[in-house]
């Protein structure tokens, strides 16, 4: 049997948002987090903004990202984003990507998963955690 090759990815980051410095070339990753806190009282309670970031490398040739994002105690999905395809020129080449979401709605609180596959295959995920009200 054929073995599966695939790139090697850094740690998956869940943020605001990433920006990248024209001027230096530099990246920032804005408002990392792993909970949110919903203002909403009752379902579904929106997360506003959602930026799944993560680097590869060791790769050359066509890519094929996805995030899915489903809940732990069930691994029910919640969401699955379209695919993004992309090239890479070498294989020493470092790829930033940031795949980005806005209102994800969650009908909970407790953990989801936030997974990230690559070319039909999981790779790596962070746990996010839906808050509930803050008690006091």
């Amino acid at each position: 049997m054929a073995e599966i090759v695939m790139p090697i990815f850094s740690a998956v980051y869940l943020c605001d948002d990433m920006v990248r410095d024209t001027a230096t070339g530099k990246t920032h990753l804005v408002g990392l987090f792993d909970a949110f806190r919903p203002v909403e009282s009752q379902p579904p309670y929106v997360l506003r903004k959602l930026c799944v970031f993560t680097q590869l490398t060791d790769w050359q040739g066509s890519v094929d990202m996805r995030v899915d994002v489903a809940r732990a105690d069930t691994l029910d999905l919640i969401l699955t984003s379209p695919p993004i395809r992309f090239q890479v020129p070498t294989r020493n080449t470092i790829v930033q990507v940031p795949i980005r979401f806005s209102a994800v709605a969650f009908d909970r609180y407790g953990d989801y998963l936030v997974e990230l596959h690559c070319n039909g295959e999981f790779v790596q995920d962070r746990i996010l955690h839906v808050l509930g009200p803050t008690k006091g």
